[in-house]
């Protein structure tokens, strides 16, 4: 039966459907993740992990030590009561801990699940809510913590001590003798759990079976040709579903060299990333499409340097939208080095199926791009030409991979043509058995047949995917899914919001290559002083509880907010109405009362240096040393690369919660520096002080705090 005909699709045009082929499995391949640690451990004895510290050394874990440190922390985790089917939440800093850790509870059949480490724990905040929902919605199971992180954890903000989490420590896991034996597992079963991400509500706890992860793995290999002399890069952090599977799970299962790189170190300098892929002739590496954008403005500033980059296979960018402006621009600076094009892998996947299945592997400008009519969007869509004024760009992001099928159907679930927007859904052995608790979603998700419904919109053109956008109202903000209700309702909590007349809008923004968040809202109270005053309230509880900064914001009358009779916000017309510069006139109304507010330069060498290093990560210039954090643009992103600054200049250490929560001017944050300098200096002789002063990487940071050893000795 031709497929147009099973789908009840019109003959005469193709059906909106495409097949990655059959997955060729080799024979003697494991079955079970534990089965293939211990075959890599045999077969890989001199490969692993190259862990690179936050102070550029790198430190190796070769794949038998993880082994037999997962064996050691497997007997710790017995001795504590843990047994194949229990649950366990990872806090775990250190990549060396976090990966014994998790490779231990696979060993013991024991479910793991990743949650991101809090700025702070003392101060409620995004990730803390998300990690005592998770807590809560898997039962209450133990947390295995790094030894740093115990004390944090036991006061742990908004929770009663009684009610407070089994935590356990690394460390103490780790003193007891290996286990020689493991706990038998079926390929069906749970390997791990991974959380929907960015989201402060109970978060969705997705299945990801061993069949499906080693489902995955075979099919992407024989896609993209992964072999043993591949080396894989990452930077980000462990609780998103790529790093963890598609670049460390699949290269020990695969037996590749894997380099692991603390997320603070390209967000602090990107060419940091080159550096890398030069240094360990690195094949694949990824990054959402914000990390591109990151790139290419290092690049522009980097003068002559250069970079052996011919080792490169793939630039993988997945986890948000593919923009062809960030992609354009990338090549642009890459090809003194000789970078081809086709290095660029736009893809897409999510946590549901285990991560990329379609990827586009030979990327150019012309077959890689779809340009479209805007005016085509509502039915087939119709190719515009070039110079036309109403034209879209799309990223094809290829076929699928063998042993997965996609479709895309509209609302009733009938499949569409060729180059029409509908809902995309997968089908395959990739896909996840369904979210744990979660009747609702699993309704939503699961329609019949084997097939899932992303909450994708795209369409398929020659067999190839291209997304849109998402069927529900969702802000993909640097890599992460924020909904939109979850943000309004911080809006509508701020006093000053007219109740139920806030909406959040994600804009797409070329310059950040990622989208930003627009807050439109009805303020009780009339004059710009008193919107501005709501606009920073609102700005620092968004900022607070999701780790994010909105960069628009847009009072409205009420009799203005766009709502249908039944209520529903029209976000739509408020994005079409920013795009086409509807509110431009209260924009610069803002801005430039913003700009207005009296600036007090800096005082002293550090207060100058720190307005340095505040200025190149918020892109802004003349900043005041009692200008906010978050009113000059700053978020959770923006305060990890102040931080690494920080880290690398002085020889203290300034929590990240610190700078994130208590230290939002440059004046609190010179003043916190010092003190605690002052502290760490206190009892030193002059010698033992410059001795200590002499690990400063940075000039300006230096005169800062030699100045204040001079200090010091003059009052003394």
């Amino acid at each position: 039966m031709r497929v147009v005909e099973e789908f009840g699709v019109v003959p005469d045009e193709p059906a909106a459907f495409s097949d990655g082929g059959p997955l060729v499995s080799e024979d003697g391949m494991p079955k079970t993740l534990s089965e293939a640690l211990l075959r890599t451990s045999a077969n890989e004895p001199a490969k692993g992990i190259v862990h690179v510290q936050s102070n550029g050394a790198e430190v190796f874990q070769s794949y038998p030590t993880l082994l037999q440190d997962a064996r050691r922390l497997l007997s710790g985790l017995y001795s504590e009561g843990l047994v194949a089917k229990d649950r366990a939440i990872l806090q775990i800093e250190s990549l060396q801990d976090f990966f014994p850790a998790f490779w231990a509870c696979i060993l013991g059949g024991i479910t793991p699940v990743s949650v991101a480490v809090a700025p702070t724990y003392d101060v409620e905040n995004s990730v803390v809510l998300k990690m005592l929902n998770a807590w809560k919605s898997l039962g209450r199971p133990s947390i295995i913590a790094s030894e740093s992180l115990m004390a944090p954890l036991s006061r742990i903000a908004g929770v009663a001590q009684a009610d407070r989490p089994k935590l356990l420590s690394v460390s103490t896991l780790r003193a007891h003798p290996p286990v020689q034996s493991i706990a038998p597992v079926s390929p069906d079963d749970t390997a791990f759990l991974q959380l929907s991400s960015g989201s402060t509500e109970m978060p969705k706890c997705i299945k990801e079976t061993h069949r499906a992860v080693i489902s995955h793995i075979q099919a992407s290999r024989q896609f993209n040709g992964y072999g043993p002399d591949d080396v894989t890069l990452n930077w980000l952090a462990m609780d998103h579903v790529v790093p963890l599977l598609t670049f460390h799970v699949k290269d020990v299962y695969l037996g590749i060299q894997q380099i692991q790189a603390p997320p603070v170190s390209i967000l602090e300098d990107p060419l940091t990333w080159l550096d890398l892929i030069d240094r360990h002739r690195v094949t694949h590496t990824w990054s959402p499409n914000f990390g591109y954008k990151l790139l290419s403005d290092a690049l522009a500033r980097s003068g002559n340097r250069t970079w052996r980059l011919s080792s490169l296979k793939y630039f993988m960018n997945a986890g948000e939208q593919v923009t062809l402006l960030v992609v354009h621009v990338l090549l642009r600076s890459l090809a003194c080095f000789n970078v081809p094009p086709r290095v660029m892998q736009p893809a897409f996947g999510m946590a549901e199926v285990a991560t990329c299945i379609t990827y586009q592997n030979h990327f150019d400008f012309v077959t890689g791009v779809h340009r479209f009519r805007k005016s085509s969007l509502g039915g087939k869509l119709v190719r515009a030409s070039d110079g036309d004024q109403n034209a879209i760009d799309f990223i094809d992001l290829g076929p699928p991979i063998p042993g997965v099928r996609i479709r895309i159907v509209d609302k009733p679930g009938r499949v569409l043509p060729e180059a029409v927007i509908g809902r995309l859904q997968i089908e395959g052995d990739i896909v996840t058995p369904g979210y744990l608790n979660n009747a609702t979603a699993n309704q939503e998700a699961f329609v019949g047949d084997g097939w899932f419904n992303t909450g994708d919109l795209g369409f398929i053109l020659n067999h190839r995917l291209t997304i849109t956008g998402r069927e529900k109202e969702m802000i993909v903000l640097y890599g992460a899914n924020y909904y939109s209700h979850e943000i309004e309702d911080i809006v509508n909590r701020t006093e000053g919001v007219v109740s139920t007349y806030a909406a959040a809008c994600g804009i797409a923004d070329a310059r950040a290559g990622t989208e930003e968040l627009a807050i439109f809202f009805s303020c009780r109270h009339e004059g710009i002083e008193r919107q501005l005053e709501v606009i920073k309230n609102i700005r620092t509880n968004v900022a607070r509880e999701l780790g994010v900064n909105p960069r628009y914001f847009v009072p409205l009358a009420k009799a203005a907010f766009p709502k249908t009779t039944s209520g529903k916000i029209q976000r739509t017309q408020l994005k079409t109405g920013l795009a086409a510069g509807d509110f431009n006139e209260i924009l610069n109304t803002i801005a430039a009362r913003e700009a207005s507010a009296a600036r007090v330069a800096p005082r002293t060498e550090l207060e100058s240096w720190l307005a340095e290093i505040w200025e190149q990560a918020l892109d802004v210039r003349q900043i005041g040393i009692h200008d906010d954090f978050l009113d000059r643009g700053g978020d959770s992103l923006k305060a990890m690369q102040i931080w690494g600054r920080l880290r690398d200049a002085f020889p203290v250490e300034i929590p990240l919660g610190r700078i994130l929560l208590e230290c939002s001017t440059i004046a609190k944050l010179a003043e916190v520096i010092e003190e605690t300098l002052i502290e760490k200096l206190q009892g030193l002789s002059e010698r033992e002080a410059e001795s200590l002063l002499q690990n400063d990487v940075d000039a300006g940071a230096k005169r800062g705090s030699t100045t204040l050893m001079n200090s010091m000795q003059k009052e003394a």
